[in-house]
């Protein structure tokens, strides 16, 4: 009998030292899994049903600036403002109902600033209870830098839109890559009728704005060109003054060319009206110099009607 305790006690002191072995290996790896998530880029929590912190990693106090009693007393929609708070109920279900969701959302850090936060959840269950665990990003920077293109995208989208000059691109084929407001209106099209067509497409053989030598200068060459043109547009004959280089640096358009093409019909009619008004000073010019010479009245008003029926040409 005696013998029997013996070995019974034995038995009981190895499974509780085992016990203690494992509970042992239990801490050391809870402790390197809590050393690990301490080590995550971001931020890592765990949420229970109420949607309160049970866990965090030490981002938590690092970055967003709360001390670990404050965390212990946040819950989850203390850390957003209300516009963001819909978008976060919104993703907690989905969690509910498919397991994960991911969500890109401000976060309110201790002093009151936003830092923009790349967030996925995962649903875990254990022991019976509901969990919420995930990891967050700070993509602070890369949605101020996709705010700052969106806006010179909107910026260089107005300035072209805006202007009154044709601004189009075209492909090393001739063909329309993209064209801006005042082209479509000037010729009554629509963006559909002329993206990925040639000008030859679109207005046919009879419309032709350039030499074929004019036509591929700056395809083939780094050196932009500038010259006058005339196209006729709806039976007007509309000068324009053209610029065109090619595109350089340019992702997608490494072989295209860029024109900008102005409708100078109102400067050129005044330059012809001035240069005519200077035919006519330099005329009367002359014939007041010749009249000095003439004494006969009718002879003067003979010299005025050839003057006039001439267009005011020197004689």
């Amino acid at each position: 009998l005696l013998l029997g305790y013996r070995q019974m006690s034995k038995r009981l002191t190895n499974r509780e030292a085992q016990l203690q072995e494992h509970k042992q290996k239990l801490k050391e790896e809870k402790d390197f899994l809590f050393h690990v998530a301490d080590r995550l880029p971001g931020v890592f929590y765990m949420l229970n049903q109420d949607l309160e912190f049970v866990y965090w990693n030490h981002n938590y106090v690092n970055d967003l600036g709360y001390s670990e009693e404050e965390i212990r007393e946040l819950s989850l929609y203390d850390l957003f403002d209300e516009n963001e708070k819909e978008i976060v109920k919104t993703a907690i279900q989905e969690i509910y109902e498919t397991g994960t969701a991911e969500i890109t959302v401000p976060l309110i850090t201790k002093d009151g600033t936003k830092r923009h936060y790349f967030i996925n959840g995962s649903k875990i269950t254990k022991d019976g209870e509901v969990y919420i665990a995930g990891s967050g990003i700070d993509v602070t920077n890369r949605v101020k830098a996709e705010k700052d293109y969106h806006q010179q995208k909107k910026l260089m989208e107005a300035i072209i839109d805006q202007s009154h000059s044709l601004i189009y691109a075209k492909d090393q084929d001739g063909k329309y890559q993209v064209v801006n407001k005042a082209f479509l209106e000037t010729f009554g099209l629509k963006s559909d009728e002329v993206i990925g067509k040639t000008q030859k497409d679109i207005f046919g053989d009879n419309y032709i704005k350039r030499s074929d030598c004019n036509e591929h200068t700056s395809l083939t060459t780094d050196e932009g060109a500038e010259y006058e043109e005339e196209v006729e547009i709806n039976g007007n004959q509309i000068c324009f003054q053209t610029s065109r280089y090619p595109l350089q640096n340019v992702p997608g358009f490494e072989h295209s060319i860029c024109e900008i093409s102005t409708d100078i019909t109102p400067r050129k009619n005044l330059q012809l009206i001035l240069e005519e008004r200077n035919r006519e000073k330099n005329c009367l010019l002359n014939i007041s110099n010749d009249l000095e010479d003439l004494n006969d009245p009718d002879q003067v008003l003979r010299m005025a009607v050839d003057l006039i029926s001439s267009g005011f040409h020197n004689p």
